[in-house]
């Protein structure tokens, strides 16, 4: 944030060594935030991989539950619906709608070949 500040004071130049620290410093803050993302997905890849290299099954699947079973990762509402039919049939229409063919006749014979 600093080399960010120094450069708009600097009246946001083009080139020259404060562009570069700016560069640096960006470079280095994204890298970290990567690195914090890896390491959370390794954490409990490593539970999963320490788990069963120990054969212990009731460890694993304690943390499988707790990745992929839990309530944060189940979805209750979209768009105010709670109902799965109607939430595929919602994404269904949104998509049906956005699509647009640009080529019919071409569209013709892959209907054709279904």
């Amino acid at each position: 944030m600093n080399a960010n500040n120094i450069w708009k004071a600097a009246n946001k130049p083009k080139q020259g060594a404060i562009v570069e620290k700016r560069q640096q410093t960006r470079l280095l803050y994204r890298k970290r935030i990567r690195e914090g993302q890896n390491l959370q997905t390794q954490s409990y890849t490593n539970e999963f991989h320490e788990a069963l290299n120990k054969k212990n099954s009731r460890v694993f699947w304690k943390c499988w539950k707790s990745e992929f079973e839990s309530d944060k990762n189940k979805c209750r509402r979209v768009d105010g619906c709670v109902v799965a039919v109607t939430i595929t049939d919602n994404f269904a229409k949104y998509f049906k709608s956005t699509y647009s063919c640009n080529n019919p006749g071409r569209a013709d014979i892959l209907k054709t070949n279904i």
